[in-house]
């Protein structure tokens, strides 16, 4: 009867250890990328394999609220470009400058502008995410983590999503890595500062006008 029991216990303990060490999270569901709540914060930040030019970023904080957004880029030369995305309006400090200048929207003629979307989705340049790149739950810093791959060799990208948030962690395209950390959320809606806000108000009155000399007698 003690051996047996001794059996029982020994199997159980082989059991538990197997479960610790075996992720319990399930595949990722769709939408494989999830928006962020609406007030949220995070950081992007990129490791270059081959040595990089200094106009390069560093790294890219995001910080939402609701539909506002305020990007904060670092250059790998320490300089800043500050951008912010508020009713619609793109508005930038490009890095080494001053000046504030609104960025227009995509056009025929404009086809591919440095035009943020983030209607689409608080991550961009991820669309080849989905079941079919998916590889299986990896362990990333001790948690469970989604892993997915496309492509060979050095045209290679891979990614390691959160679980269960579905969030990214880590991305490899090529020769850069991004590396994903989330910061404390505001709890405050943004405001757009005065200077932003002054060229805001400019630009709203010449589409204004515009709109008024397009419009027909």
């Amino acid at each position: 009867m003690k051996r047996f029991l001794m059996t029982g216990l020994y199997l159980l303990a082989i059991s538990i250890l197997l479960s610790a060490q075996t992720p319990s999270t399930s595949a990722p569901k769709p939408p494989i990328l999830r928006h962020m709540p609406a007030f949220a914060s995070w950081t992007i930040t990129y490791l270059y394999k081959s040595q990089p030019t200094l106009d390069l970023p560093q790294s890219l904080t995001v910080t939402k609220t609701d539909k506002t957004y305020r990007e904060v880029t670092v250059l790998l030369s320490g300089k800043q470009s500050e951008r912010w995305i508020y009713n619609g309006t793109v508005l930038e400090r490009p890095a080494g400058s001053t000046s504030i200048v609104p960025v227009p929207p995509p056009s025929v003629l404009n086809p591919e502008p440095d035009y943020p979307n983030y209607s689409r989705g608080d991550f961009k340049d991820l669309d080849w995410l989905s079941m079919q790149t998916y590889q299986g739950i990896q362990s990333n810093a001790g948690k469970p983590a989604f892993a997915f791959a496309t492509g060979n060799g050095p045209t290679q990208s891979t990614a390691l999503l959160s679980a269960p948030d579905q969030w990214p962690l880590i991305i490899t395209d090529g020769g850069i890595t991004s590396i994903y950390t989330y910061n404390v959320a505001p709890t405050e809606p943004q405001t757009l500062p005065p200077n932003f806000m002054q060229v805001l108000k400019l630009h709203q009155k010449g589409q204004a006008a515009l709109q008024y000399h397009a419009s027909p007698p």
